[in-house]
């Protein structure tokens, strides 16, 4: 990552993904990634590999943007893991209940991660999951990051994947589908749309 882009210059990014960079993140508090998510508390500060092999800080998506924050739990053999991230890459395969939320991303309304877990052997991600996941689903909106270590599987509140947290733009935890479904996620986009 190159300290020191130039704001006022689009094409001046800090990573090479082209996701933001927020020079004051070491000033924001709370952010624990002791326990578990809370709604209402700020989103644990996570440092993951992206799909271009750099260390992506969860606390550059801070933003006075109003853009809300997408963070989805998957694992490269899941199903409907899979499924989302074709809906998200533009293909038509009937998760259009996502269409409100491609639409955002789309329109650089709202940022979605993907944090992949596991490998399609179940064995945890590494840069080479994350690689193939993006050459599979090419959203070149949407940052594909590594959870080598579990760390942010046993923060989030949910017993399997896909799960998902939606995050205000502070990175507040504003909800939380932790039902190992969609249900949750209903409600959020909801909620969002509004």
């Amino acid at each position: 990552m190159a300290e020191g882009s130039d704001p006022a210059d689009e094409r001046s990014k800090s990573y090479r993904g082209g996701w933001p960079y927020y020079r004051h993140k070491d000033e924001l508090t709370g952010g624990s990634r002791q326990g578990t998510a809370t709604e209402g508390e700020r989103f644990g500060r996570f440092k993951l590999v992206d799909q271009f092999g750099e260390k992506v800080d969860l606390f550059d998506f801070y933003n006075e943007d109003g853009k809300m924050i997408l963070v989805d739990q998957s694992a490269a053999w899941c199903g409907p893991c899979n499924s989302t991230a074709a809906y998200m890459d533009g293909r038509e395969n009937g998760y259009d209940f996502l269409a409100p939320l491609r639409d955002a991303v789309e329109r650089g309304e709202l940022y979605w991660l993907t944090v992949l877990i596991q490998d399609v052997q179940g064995n945890p991600a590494g840069e080479e999951t994350v690689r193939d996941w993006y050459d599979l689903y090419k959203t070149r909106e949407i940052p594909v990051l590594a959870d080598s270590d579990y760390d942010l599987a046993m923060y989030m509140p949910a017993p399997g994947v896909p799960a998902f947290a939606l995050l205000n733009p502070d990175l507040t935890v504003a909800a939380f589908d932790a039902r190992n479904g969609f249900e949750g996620l209903d409600a959020a986009i909801a909620e969002y749309t509004r």
